[in-house]
C-alpha cells in the first residue's frame, strides 16, 4: 500500500491548533490494515495560513486547501478540497496471494469542518465531512491540551467516524473479477460495502526545544467495524500506531 498514512486518521485526529503554524516532518509504526507487510511511513507535516486560506496535511487524510468561512471567538468554520481525499491501495504491496486485486486510487474530495470550542476544560471539538467521487465519511473529534510544563505539551484524543457504503465498496469491497485472478489465490469470495464506523483513540505530546524547534512523539489505536474488518483484503480490526517528529514553528 503506497499511501504513507493510510489510516492515520483511523487512529487519531489531531486538534487543529495543535499543530498551527509549524512544518516538519514524522515517522512511524502501524499495524497494517489490509494484507500487506508495509507498516511504517514518511509523514510530512504543514499548517500554514494566509488570512483566512489555510494549507494543512499531516492530521487527517493528507493535504487540504481551504477557506476559513467564519471564524469567531467560540467556533470556526471552515470549507476545504483534498486533492487526494481516500487511500491508495496498491496491488503489488499486498501480501503474496492478495496481489490479485484491482488498484485502489486516491480521489478529489470536498469537505466542512466546524471547531468548537466550548468554553469548558479547554475542550476543543470538531465536526467534519468530506465526499468525493468514490464517497466520503464524517467525523467527530474531541480533544483536550494540557499544559505540563512551560516547554511540553500533551493532547490526547478521541474520535468518530462514519464511512458511507460507496466509500466502504471502493475500498474495501471485492467484485468477482477480483477472485481467483492469478496472484489472488486466497481472494475466496466477493465483498460489497455497506456503511461502517471506527473508533480510535490517540495522544500526542509535543516538548519545545525552543522557540522555533519542537519535538513530537504520539501513539494511538482505533477499532474498525466488521463492515470493513470483514473484507477478504482487510487484515486486521484493530490498528495501532506510533511515531515520532521534529517541527520548525514560524
Amino acid at each position: 500500500m503506497n499511501k504513507k498514512l493510510a489510516m492515520l486518521g483511523a487512529l487519531f485526529i489531531l486538534g487543529q491548533s495543535a499543530l498551527a503554524g509549524n512544518i516538519g516532518i514524522g515517522y512511524g509504526v502501524t499495524t497494517p490494515l489490509y494484507h500487506n507487510d508495509k507498516n511504517d511511513y514518511v509523514l510530512p507535516i504543514v499548517d500554514l495560513e494566509y488570512d483566512k486560506f489555510f494549507i494543512k496535511g499531516g492530521s487527517t487524510y493528507g493535504l487540504s486547501l481551504g477557506y476559513k468561512l467564519i471564524e469567531e471567538d467560540n467556533y470556526v468554520l471552515s470549507l476545504y478540497g483534498m486533492p487526494f481525499g481516500g487511500y491508495e491501495v496498491k496491488n503489488s504491496d499486498m501480501k503474496s496471494g492478495y496481489k490479485g486485486i484491482d488498484d485502489r486510487d486516491t480521489h478529489v474530495m470536498g469537505g466542512a469542518e466546524l471547531v468548537y470550542y466550548p468554553g469548558i476544560y479547554s475542550l476543543e471539538t470538531s465536526v467534519s465531512a468530506e465526499y468525493g467521487e468514490e464517497g466520503g465519511h464524517f467525523t467527530f473529534r474531541i480533544n483536550r491540551p494540557y499544559q505540563i510544563s512551560s516547554k511540553l505539551t500533551i493532547i490526547p484524543s478521541i474520535n468518530y467516524v462514519y464511512y458511507d457504503s460507496n466509500f466502504v465498496d471502493y475500498y474495501f469491497g471485492v467484485d468477482s473479477r477480483e477472485v481467483g485472478r492469478p496472484g489472488g489465490e486466497k481472494i475466496n469470495s466477493t465483498f460489497s460495502g455497506e456503511g461502517a464506523h471506527r473508533f480510535g483513540a490517540g495522544i500526542l505530546g509535543n516538548y519545545k526545544v525552543n522557540d522555533a524547534i519542537s519535538i513530537m512523539g504520539f501513539t494511538g489505536v482505533a477499532k474498525v467495524s466488521g463492515e470493513i474488518a470483514n473484507s477478504p483484503i482487510v487484515d486486521n480490526d484493530v490498528i495501532y500506531i506510533l511515531g515520532t517528529g521534529v517541527m520548525y514553528t514560524f
